[in-house]
């Protein structure tokens, strides 16, 4: 379970790293909130929080994302910073520390295409009430 404070990080994508600011125990499960720092470049598959509000502020770079269908940019820079709080936390900080621990130790082939894909969908499957994919279109920066 995560600490305000703690920071978990991927070598399968450099430099992205997640600082976690308040945490479901510190909200009692209320919000989480965390800065999530990109190089350029990254990309987050489409996808939906079925039960959940999310708010982001930028805090230095850009981000290209389509929200409630509209495409937009926001922000403007080379590496991306921002505070994202999703409410109520749901099982999203179990997500994120799953998912970055799966990633440190991920495998892929030589189109970066992730291997084990059977722990992929098991975790989506116990986080579906936080997250769950639409597409792997668009990339920051990039309409797809």
């Amino acid at each position: 379970m995560a600490m305000a404070g703690d920071v978990i990080e991927t070598s399968f994508n450099p430099g992205e790293r997640i600082i976690f600011i308040e945490t479901t125990r510190d909200t009692g499960a209320e919000s989480l909130k965390f800065e999530y720092v990109v190089p350029p470049g990254w990309f987050v598959p489409g996808h939906i929080h079925p039960h959940q509000a999310e708010r982001h502020e930028i805090i230095s770079g850009a981000l290209w994302g389509r929200v409630g269908g509209e495409e937009r940019t926001f922000g403007a820079g080379e590496e991306l910073r921002l505070i994202s709080e999703p409410r109520p936390a749901l099982h999203f900080e179990t997500f994120l520390e799953s998912g970055f621990a799966m990633a440190r130790d991920l495998k892929t082939d030589k189109r970066r295409a992730p291997r084990p894909l059977l722990r992929i969908f098991m975790l989506l499957d116990k986080v579906k009430d936080a997250v769950y994919p639409t597409g792997f279109r668009g990339r920051c920066g990039e309409p797809s």
